[in-house]
């Protein structure tokens, strides 16, 4: 081979090289934020500066229609002297986190921040979700420091609210242990709610109730559905003197016995408070049954 076939092989593989590690910087940039993205905020300023720099997600309308446009607007307080840049939806990392992701990163200045003197900001972000749902929306500087959570809450039918947070879990209330209620929520998707109540009475016996046909109402919060009552009738013993079978069940009847109605609170992303409610059953006439207030089980 001659030298100038050597000399362009060289440079071949040189460029080829110099390639791939641009292409390995970038794509470790990007992993390292979308790792930011996805990890748990991790801030080594002090609590009244995570205060104020944690930014304000609000979505209006609230709660829309799939295929409504939609207001994202992030506000808040930043250090004086240094201003956030006018955010974006970062598509490669919202395809990561299964929603919006958004970059708010402050201006690269040389100029220190003055950190007891704050500028308050505000910026909207127009999104249009394409289908109903509770949608990730979250709002991150690229190293972490700086990060906020929200929902957009999209409905399939117009006029109808959805739920704030995700009740999927067992919930019971410490007063009367050995009760609770059970829920199974499709909170990303249909916001379909299915509740299971079981409790005794004063006599001892067991009633299992179901809560079926939930409406959300009020801002998310307030769930109302229909309070269902589940009998059965064993079968008869196949032979006389045998003992009592359960099983197999010769009839059910599903009774609707009156409303339940339970108010949520710390339902809401990275709220601070274990999620907690009041629970309450209502005759078909309105006649409050019972309260109690419950509180989920971490799990």
């Amino acid at each position: 081979m001659t030298t100038t076939a050597l000399a362009a092989a060289r440079d071949s593989s040189l460029r080829s090289l110099t390639g791939a590690l641009r292409r390995s910087y970038r794509a470790l940039r990007q992993y390292s934020l979308f790792s930011l993205l996805a990890a748990p905020l991790a801030v080594k300023t002090s609590a009244a500066a995570v205060f104020v720099l944690t930014p304000i997600i609000t979505v209006l309308p609230a709660v829309d229609v799939a295929g409504r446009a939609r207001t994202i607007i992030i506000s808040g307080q930043s250090y004086a002297g240094c201003p956030f840049a006018t955010p974006f939806v970062d598509g490669v990392a919202s395809q990561l986190i299964g929603g919006v992701a958004i970059r708010l990163d402050p201006v690269q200045t040389l100029a220190p921040c003055q950190a007891n003197v704050f500028t308050a900001y505000r910026f909207e972000i127009p999104y249009t979700p394409a289908a109903a749902g509770a949608i990730r929306v979250l709002a991150a500087s690229s190293n972490g420091a700086i990060r906020s959570e929200s929902r957009i809450r999209t409905t399939a039918t117009q006029g109808r609210t959805r739920a704030i947070g995700d009740i999927t879990g067992i919930w019971y209330d410490p007063v009367t242990n050995g009760s609770g209620l059970q829920f199974t929520h499709n909170f990303a998707g249909s916001d379909f709610v299915f509740g299971t109540w079981y409790l005794y009475e004063l006599d001892g016996k067991s009633r299992w109730l179901s809560i079926q046909n939930v409406v959300w109402q009020a801002d998310g919060t307030l769930l109302t559905g229909d309070l269902l009552e589940t009998r059965s009738t064993p079968a008869p013993c196949a032979f006389p003197g045998c003992p009592p079978d359960p099983l197999p069940i010769l009839a059910t009847t599903m009774t609707k016995i009156g409303t339940a109605r339970i108010t949520f609170t710390g339902l809401e992303p990275y709220s601070d408070t274990q999620p907690q409610g009041i629970a309450e059953a209502f005759s078909l006439s309105g006649v409050s049954l019972f309260k109690s207030s419950i509180s989920r089980i971490p799990l």
